[in-house]
């Protein structure tokens, strides 16, 4: 889900989101919302997506998205009013031919971050796109990217994150500064276990603090030094967990984080939290609250409003 800059909320629907081998053409394709009703926007002919997995809005109104989808290839979509244009590597040479998992618009370039090779074994590399000059730079360092977010300083954070496979699997966060051209990769052995797990699903930057979302071991909130870098003290960690009477997490299973000034929202497989210097509330399915409890996206609008994406079928 992405807001653009007129305001209007943007939904990519997805087949494997949903529990569905595929979509029908009156399901498929990009949502916007407008006037309190959903319209569909469909690329003519048969579909050539089967899942949208990230929505990113530029300043020209345009929407990019991150594609996956078995048998139907692996793109970065394009949708620019009522105009469609489909990138993959037959015309952006150099760009990963794997799922892509997330899409963040840095400046004049796009960080791509691919996931799930069908070899276990092979690390699916992150790209950085730029649109106008089709440059593609290949990180083969840097793979299995399922979040990003951009910090205040323009720092970008990716949570890297694949079950399968063998040391390519869990590979924790790493950190990139356009600044001075810097990467960071941190590691629940670099940081001394206070990373509590390399298998992290969401990273969100909220003030001075970093919130790391674990696959499966809860959420962490750790404080940012002067160098924009975790301070590497217990003091400055907090731990949260669903097991922990302590704490308003409602399930160790986090999936998607995002914030605004004084607010944190955690979505996780059983509902969703909101953080906030006051306390915290908790969101779970009701038939006047969520719709399911298993979150796969958190979206928040200039409006105030916040938009929770559900798994499974509708």
């Amino acid at each position: 889900m992405a807001e653009g800059a007129d305001g209007i909320v943007w939904a990519g629907a997805s087949a494997e989101v949903s529990g569905r081998v595929y979509l029908g053409p009156e399901e498929d394709g990009l949502w916007e919302y407008v006037g309190g009703e959903w319209i569909q926007h469909r690329h003519p002919g048969p579909h050539p997506v089967g899942s949208y997995t990230a929505l990113s809005s530029d300043g020209s109104g345009r929407l990019w998205a991150a594609t996956a989808g078995r048998g139907r290839g692996w793109r970065v979509a394009r949708y620019d009013h009522g105009a469609w244009d489909f990138f993959d590597r037959t015309t952006v040479p150099g760009l990963n031919d794997t799922w892509v998992f997330d899409l963040r618009r840095v400046g004049d370039e796009i960080f791509i971050g691919h996931c799930c090779c069908s070899d276990p074994d092979t690390p699916c590399y992150l790209n950085i796109w730029n649109p106008q000059s089709n440059a593609v730079a290949v990180l083969d360092s840097v793979y299995n990217i399922q979040d990003s977010d951009v910090d205040p300083s323009g720092r970008v954070w990716l949570a890297s994150l694949y079950e399968a496979g063998t040391g390519l699997a869990t590979r924790g966060i790493y950190r990139y500064d356009p600044a001075t051209d810097e990467w960071v990769h941190l590691t629940d052995e670099s940081t001394g276990g206070l990373l509590r797990s390399n298998k992290v699903a969401a990273v969100e930057v909220e003030g001075r603090y970093l919130w790391i979302g674990y696959h499966s071991e809860g959420l962490s909130r750790c404080v940012l030094g002067a160098d924009g870098l975790p301070i590497l003290e217990s003091e400055s960690w907090a731990h949260f967990t669903a097991d922990s009477t302590a704490s308003h997490l409602l399930s160790n299973g986090v999936r998607a984080l995002a914030s605004r000034e004084g607010q944190v929202w955690i979505g996780t497989t059983g509902g969703v939290t909101l953080w906030r210097p006051s306390g915290w509330r908790l969101f779970r399915p009701s038939a006047g609250g969520l719709a399911g409890s298993d979150v796969s996206d958190i979206a928040l609008t200039d409006d105030g409003a916040a938009w929770i994406g559900i798994r499974g079928p509708a």
